[in-house]
């Protein structure tokens, strides 16, 4: 049992690729945040540039420097990111158009 609980710990300690026991459950949700909102300015800039069929979650991963995997994360299918991006695109196209 004490071996499994150890286990457990050790297990619960690692996050992503660092050590969570050096970093508050808020920092890990900061970090989560900022990686949602990355991967959404990198989907648009993709957008603009290339066709919607033509894009794949690992192009948007890349540029965000953010793992292939870990992408599902945050968003579970790929129309969830690009509606996302196309709903932000939509804003600041809106926001352009009001200051002309």
């Amino acid at each position: 049992m004490i071996s499994d609980l150890n286990e457990i710990s050790r297990l619960n300690k690692t996050y992503t690729g660092y050590k969570a026991d050096n970093l508050s459950f808020e920092d890990v949700r900061k970090r989560g945040l900022e990686n949602r909102k990355q991967l959404i300015v990198e989907a648009v800039t993709i957008l603009i540039d290339q066709k919607l069929q033509e894009i794949t979650l690992s192009d948007i991963a890349g540029l965000a420097n953010i793992s292939s995997t870990s992408v599902s994360r945050y968003f579970p299918k790929r129309t969830d990111l690009l509606c996302q991006a196309l709903s932000r695109l939509s804003e600041i196209k809106a926001i352009a158009e009001k200051e002309e």
